[in-house]
C-alpha cells in the first residue's frame, strides 16, 4: 500500500513539472504552446492547423521563379499581374490582354479629370506596358534657369530649334520645334534695328547657330568714339577705295564709308551680218564693227582741285572720281589742372587758406579775444648773418633765416 502511494506521488510530480515547463520563455507552457521551441507569445496560426506560424517557415518564390511565371503567361499569349498573398509573398497571376490598355480617348479623359480637380498629372507605364495617367498635386515651382538651358541643349543635340513660352503658372518653358532654315531678310533685320532705335536702345548684330544674322537690342552707350577710332574707320574706307562722310548720332561725331550707288544694268543684243558685228543696247548705245565712225573715240581726262580741296579726275566719257584729304580729328582738350589749397594760421591766430589759382581767404571767427603774447629772440649763423625768431602763444612761429614751419593742411 505504501509503495503504491509513493509511485502515485512520483507520477503526479512528473506531470506537474511537465505542465509548467516553458522552453522558449514566451509565457506559454510547452503543453499549450503551438510552437514550444520558438518565441511566439501571440501564438499566430493563419492556417489553423495547430502548428504556429513561427514553426511553419514560409518559402516565398525567388526572383527567378517569378520571372518563370511571367514567361509562362507571355508564352500563353496572356498578360500578367503581380500581387501579395496572405504570407506577404509576391505572386504572379496570368490575365487576358484583350483591351487591357486604355485608349487615347480614355487617357485624355483622365488628364481632363486631373486638370478639373486642380491637380497636375503624370504618365507612367504599368506591368503590361500600358500608358496610364496619375493625378499629382500641382507644383507651383518653375524650372530653374539651369533646367531651361539644359532643355535648350537637348533640343539642339536632337537637331531641333526651340521656342520659349510661359505656361498657366507663368513659368518659362522650352518647346523643341523643327529647325527652320530660313534666315530673316535684310528688310526684317533693318526693321528690327529701327525698333531698337525707336525704343531708345542701341543694337548689335550676331549670327545664330544657323548662321543667320540676328539683331539684339542693348542699352544705349553714351560714350562717344575716340578720335583714334574715327581715324581708323577713315583709313579702312580709303583701303577699300571708298569715300567717307561724317554724321552726328546721339550727340557724338561719327564717320562711315560712302557706299557707291549701283547703276542699273542695260540689256544689249548682238547680231552678226556677214563680217560685221552689230551691238544694240537698251540705253540707245549702238556699235557696228564695220562702221569706223561708231568706234570709240579717244577719251580725254582732266584733273583739278575743287573748292573743298579734293582732287577730282573728270573724263569726257562721263567717268569721274575724287579723293579728299583726310581730316584728322583733334583730340579732346584735357581737363583743367586740379586746384590745390593749403591752410595755416597767421600770427593773430586766423585761419588762412591759399590756393594754387592765386585765391586767398582768411577766417578769424574762432580767434579768442585774449591777448596774444609773442617772444622775439635772435641767433647768428656761421656766415655771420643775424636771424630773428618770433614765437607766439597762439602757435605762430617765424624765422627770418628759415621757411615757415607752421603746420599746414591741404
Amino acid at each position: 500500500m505504501l509503495s503504491m502511494a509513493i509511485s502515485f506521488l512520483i507520477f503526479s510530480t512528473a506531470i506537474n513539472a511537465q505542465s509548467t515547463k516553458d522552453s522558449d520563455q514566451d509565457g506559454i507552457f510547452d503543453d499549450k504552446d503551438n510552437c514550444p521551441n520558438v518565441y511566439n507569445p501571440k501564438q499566430e496560426d493563419k492556417n489553423q492547423n495547430g502548428i504556429g506560424d513561427a514553426c511553419e517557415a514560409v518559402q516565398c518564390p525567388d526572383s527567378s521563379t517569378i520571372e518563370g511565371y511571367v514567361m509562362q503567361c507571355k508564352q500563353s499569349g496572356l498578360g500578367y499581374e503581380t500581387y501579395q498573398d496572405q504570407s506577404g509573398c509576391t505572386q504572379v497571376k496570368c490575365v487576358t490582354t484583350q483591351n487591357i490598355c486604355p485608349s487615347e480617348t480614355e487617357i485624355n479623359n483622365a488628364v481632363q479629370k486631373c486638370q478639373q480637380s486642380g491637380s497636375d498629372f503624370t504618365y507612367y507605364y504599368d506591368n503590361n506596358k500600358c500608358k496610364q495617367v496619375q493625378c499629382i498635386p500641382k507644383q507651383n515651382t518653375c524650372p530653374s534657369e539651369a533646367d531651361v538651358n539644359k532643355k535648350i541643349e537637348t533640343c539642339r543635340s536632337q537637331g531641333l530649334d526651340y521656342k520659349l513660352e510661359y505656361d498657366s503658372n507663368k513659368c518659362k518653358q522650352v518647346q523643341c520645334i523643327p529647325k527652320q532654315n530660313t534666315c530673316p531678310s535684310e528688310a526684317d533685320v533693318n526693321k528690327k534695328i529701327e525698333t531698337c532705335r525707336s525704343q531708345g536702345l542701341d543694337y548689335k548684330l550676331e549670327y545664330d547657330s544657323n548662321k543667320c544674322k540676328q539683331v539684339q537690342c542693348i542699352p544705349k552707350q553714351n560714350t562717344c568714339s575716340s578720335s583714334e577710332t574715327l581715324n581708323s574707320i577713315m583709313e579702312d574706307c580709303k583701303k577699300k577705295g571708298l569715300d567717307y562722310e561724317f554724321y552726328e548720332e546721339n550727340g557724338c561725331k561719327q564717320v562711315k564709308c560712302k557706299i557707291p550707288e549701283r547703276k542699273e544694268s542695260t540689256e544689249c543684243k548682238k547680231t552678226v551680218q556677214g563680217q560685221c558685228i552689230t551691238i544694240t543696247c537698251g540705253d540707245g548705245y549702238t556699235f557696228n564693227s564695220c562702221d569706223v565712225q561708231n568706234m570709240c573715240k579717244n577719251v580725254e581726262c582732266k584733273k583739278f582741285t575743287n573748292e573743298k580741296g579734293c582732287s577730282v579726275l573728270k573724263c569726257s566719257n562721263g567717268y569721274e572720281e575724287s579723293e579728299c584729304p583726310s581730316e584728322p580729328i583733334k583730340p579732346e582738350k584735357p581737363d583743367k589742372p586740379k586746384i590745390e589749397c593749403k591752410t595755416f594760421k597767421d600770427e593773430k591766430g586766423c585761419t588762412v587758406k591759399k590756393c594754387s589759382d592765386g585765391s586767398e581767404t582768411k577766417d578769424c571767427r574762432n580767434v579768442r579775444p585774449t591777448r596774444n603774447k609773442c617772444k622775439i629772440s635772435t641767433y647768428q649763423l656761421i656766415t655771420g648773418r643775424q636771424c630773428v625768431v618770433k614765437e607766439c602763444t597762439n602757435g605762430y612761429r617765424s624765422d627770418s633765416c628759415k621757411p615757415s614751419k607752421n603746420k599746414t593742411t591741404q
